[in-house]
């Protein structure tokens, strides 16, 4: 069990050589705290955005909902009709059948 020991604390201090542990200066801890708010930078920016485009989609609903509230002037009847008013208005298939007939039938008696 010394043995395990023993190549434990070889190992920690093969590791002491290569890295040695820094030296506090008197820039370490605004150092620190630069990289500290850097990070926090970051994480607080995502917010900032995320909430400004839902300010804006809201913005952007109220106004659509505004515009689709506004008075129209007379619209074309065309965007009014529905189907079958169509449908109705318009001359019957069968009626431009028989023209087809008639005015071939025509012709050909000439």
């Amino acid at each position: 069990m010394t043995d395990e020991h023993d190549d434990l604390d070889r190992l920690f201090a093969a590791y002491r050589e290569a890295c040695p542990a820094p030296e506090p200066g008197p820039d370490f801890m605004p150092g620190v705290w630069r990289k500290i708010d850097a990070r926090r930078r970051l994480t607080l920016l995502i917010p900032r955005w995320a909430a400004g485009f839902v300010a804006a989609a809201a913005a952007l609903c109220i106004l659509m909902g505004g515009y689709l509230l506004l008075p129209r002037p007379a619209e074309s009847p065309v965007y009014t009709t529905t189907y079958l008013d169509t449908l109705e208005d318009s001359p019957a298939l069968e009626t431009l059948a028989y023209m087809e007939v008639v005015s071939f039938e025509t012709s050909e008696s000439q």
